[in-house]
């Protein structure tokens, strides 16, 4: 999915998207009562745009927040990774479909760094969604 295909998917899923400087975070996103909100740090970089925005807009989608119960839980890094795995997904479903990632090992054979370059996104997002398709049960 490209950038502004991102945003028009947020736009349409009434998901507020703005993109400010942020002093120490790429960015966040939260719920309240009246919808789901996104807040970029801009960059100037796409690539980087278009990566955080899809891993924020996975929050939202799957509704996984941080809440102040799972910071003051005993197992509150168990629920982080939760949230994070769950938004995680959503960035490689929509991000990789199988099916480009599929096409892009046939042509590279496999090279992590180059199906990454060719698909634009960064290693470790090709790495995991190895692992999310192989969990799936889907074969390479």
């Amino acid at each position: 999915m490209k950038l502004n295909a991102l945003y028009d998917y947020a736009l349409q899923r009434n998901i507020g998207v703005c993109c400010v400087a942020l002093r120490s975070k790429k960015a966040f996103s939260t719920k309240h009562d009246d919808g789901h909100y996104v807040v970029l740090n801009y960059t100037g970089s796409e690539r980087e745009e278009r990566l955080t925005l899809a891993e924020e807009v996975g929050h939202c989608e799957t509704d996984a927040f941080y809440c102040l119960d799972d910071i003051n839980s005993s197992n509150w890094k168990c629920n982080v990774a939760k949230v994070e795995r769950q938004a995680r997904n959503w960035q490689i479903k929509h991000l990789i479909p199988l099916e480009s990632l599929r096409a892009a090992i046939k042509e590279f054979r496999g090279e992590v760094w180059e199906i990454a370059e060719h698909l634009d996104v960064k290693d470790d997002l090709i790495r995991d969604a190895f692992d999310y398709y192989t969990a799936k049960g889907e074969v390479f």
